[in-house]
């Protein structure tokens, strides 16, 4: 299997591939392949840090429920209520924004050169970056409709209940008590080089993305399994990280999406017993993909045409852990 993920690689423009499986409650094997990038030959290892996209949504939604069960916010309250500066013109909640059933507009986000200037969350808000002004679009509550820009509303949300940086409170609820210290919301620690396709490198490497809560988690496989594996021990009742009514309530699905997929809060459910998420920034692409069972796979790639391969190591690990048929 080795050689045939090497020539994907190498046809779909990855330099750089890092996982992980996990296989009852543990890591079971890590894997890189390649290097920094086309022109740099050094060697990736398992510290070398990602830009994971969309993944960032579940370590968002983590964050969120911890302050559900300390009863800071509500899932189903409007959240005009702990906004104080931006007001939204239709009442929504964090469990639409979570499930992007909230008819928020703006699907995902560009990123920033770094020699350039970088808006902060309120312009992003507003419109004044490279995207358009976040605002409910379509009925609340009606449809599934995919919303980075329903993300950067919790980003906002969360900073003003709680009045922190987003930075702080995701180390102070998930960093720190999961002891993930290969994980950051600071796209400059991004380690590898990212490609829109095969030769097309991305412009200064990387870029940088101010919707912390959508697109910004920079992190490692291993490191991101200390999360996927503690919140499948909250779904059997062996760890107080979250309880398991809580970790029921963020697994249980709000709406339908992509026919038999289904939206649960900040996850997708694939089956009763499955969960998964993926994930594109310019240059990158990610995924994971975990059972109630206590298995798992998390992959991250530096080319945003890297679906393919991710596709058949996904394949490859449901066919091993029985998963499909």
């Amino acid at each position: 299997m080795e050689q045939k993920v090497i020539e994907m690689m190498e046809k779909h423009g990855l330099s750089a591939l890092s996982g992980v499986a996990v296989v009852d409650y543990k890591i079971k094997d890590l894997f890189q392949y390649g290097q920094v990038s086309f022109s740099d030959q050094t060697t990736i290892t398992e510290a070398t840090m990602f830009q994971v996209a969309s993944l960032s949504k579940s370590i968002t939604a983590t964050a969120v429920m911890k302050l559900v069960e300390r009863k800071i916010v509500d899932l189903d309250i409007d959240v005009n209520v702990y906004l104080r500066n931006y007001v939204l013109d239709q009442p929504i909640t964090l469990r639409q924004l979570l499930s992007h059933t909230a008819g928020v507009n703006v699907e995902g986000f560009k990123g920033y050169l770094r020699n350039k200037y970088v808006p902060c969350l309120s312009e992003v808000i507003q419109g004044k970056g490279n995207s358009s002004k976040i605002k409910v679009t379509s009925t609340p509550g009606l449809a599934y409709h995919y919303s980075g820009g329903g993300y950067i509303l919790i980003q906002q949300i969360l900073t003003e209940v709680t009045h922190q940086s987003f930075q702080d409170l995701i180390q102070m609820l998930v960093f720190d008590p999961l002891n993930m210290t290969e994980s950051t919301l600071d796209s400059n620690k991004t380690g590898v080089v990212g490609y829109y396709r095969k030769g097309k490198k991305v412009q200064l490497n990387y870029r940088m993305y101010p919707e912390l809560a959508a697109a910004g988690l920079v992190t490692t496989p291993r490191d991101l399994a200390k999360w996927m594996i503690e919140l499948q021990k909250c779904m059997i009742g062996k760890s107080s990280y979250l309880s398991q009514v809580t970790v029921e309530m963020m697994l249980t699905p709000v709406a339908n999406a992509m026919k038999q997929v289904k939206m649960c809060l900040g996850i997708f459910q694939a089956t009763p017993m499955v969960y998964f998420h993926q994930g594109g920034n310019a240059g990158f692409t990610s995924r994971y993909i975990m059972t109630k069972e206590g298995s798992g796979l998390i992959l991250m790639g530096n080319c945003s045409t890297g679906s393919l391969v991710m596709d058949y190591l996904v394949d490859e690990f449901a066919k091993e852990r029985k998963l499909i048929k």
